[in-house]
């Protein structure tokens, strides 16, 4: 009696603003991360293709979400931007993959609020500096460095925490110490006129 060959395991990792599914051979031999970016619907499975005689598997992602329409109408398109990452670096990796990726859009959305209210020249200018930063996340965990994906995107946040303190500095100056400050000249003017016409 022939054994049955092991099963490949798959699950999801992320769900959010992307999609992250992780397919693993038997045995943990190799993991594949399968990273949609938009539209942000996936699953997927493999075809183990040994039962059969051949010695590889097949990947069978499936995407869905196009524009929150169930299906395409003749003549229209659609625009799936996706990562497909094979790697023996274990769980680790793709732990590390996963937060730098989703830290990448938690720090997309706070570099949008501070530049909302980003007036001055050197809040605008660490806001910059924190966008351009950003995209290289994808390119550090495409070469297979997460730790320094992780190191990009936490520099870009620090950044964009850098850009919201200077702007909330400059909005207590001009609006709670320069009036406070003016307001206590007042007081000792008057309070120097006062003794002075008591006398």
């Amino acid at each position: 009696m022939k054994e049955e060959p092991a099963k490949p395991a798959t699950r999801i990792l992320y769900q959010g603003a992307f999609d992250i599914l992780q397919i693993s051979a038997p045995g943990g031999a190799v993991s594949l991360l399968f990273i949609v970016l938009t539209p942000p619907v996936i699953g997927g499975w493999i075809q183990d293709y040994r039962a059969w005689g051949a010695d590889y598997y097949a990947v069978m992602p499936t995407v869905e979400g196009f524009s929150y329409k169930k299906s395409l109408a003749p003549g229209e398109g659609a625009t799936i931007k996706f990562l497909v990452f094979p790697h023996k670096k274990g769980a680790e990796y793709n732990a590390k993959a996963v937060e730098a990726l989703s830290k990448q859009v938690s720090t997309y959305k706070y570099i949008a609020k501070v530049k909302g209210i980003a007036k001055s020249e050197k809040a605008i200018e660490y806001v910059e500096k924190a966008e351009k930063m950003l995209p290289q996340v994808l390119k550090y965990i495409c070469m297979g460095d997460v730790d320094g994906a992780l190191g990009v995107v936490n520099q870009a946040y620090n950044y964009a925490r850098l850009a919201y303190r200077t702007e909330v500095l400059r909005i207590a100056t001009w609006f709670i110490i320069i009036p406070a400050a003016a307001s206590l000249v007042v007081i000792v003017l008057f309070g120097i006129k006062g003794i002075r016409i008591r006398r």
